[in-house]
């Protein structure tokens, strides 16, 4: 299944003054019961940014119906370089 889900790699985060950053939506992390995607809006953002949000959370919503999904503020991953699946390293169980 190929799922068409919106990318802003730079931008978001120079509409209040910083400097172009890595943002994407496609950087979340797949658990075994959860996915953790990451939240760009911030008050006083255009409000494009929150509804990008809510829409890339509907998106992961559905494509991971069994999962629970969870979104996080990864501003500070994001000024580094990277999100929330570029810092980490996941291992899902292994059913034998």
């Amino acid at each position: 299944m190929v799922v068409e889900l919106f990318v802003n790699f730079t931008g978001i985060l120079n509409e209040k003054t910083l400097k172009n950053e890595a943002t994407s939506h496609l950087n979340f992390i797949i658990t075994n019961k959860v996915i953790i995607g990451q939240t760009y809006s911030r008050e006083g953002m255009p409000d494009k940014i929150k509804a990008q949000d809510e829409e890339a959370k509907r998106i992961l919503s559905a494509v991971f119906p069994n999962r629970k999904v969870v979104i996080l503020d990864a501003l500070a991953v994001n000024l580094g370089g990277g999100g929330l699946h570029c810092i980490s390293m996941h291992q899902p169980e292994l059913h034998q």
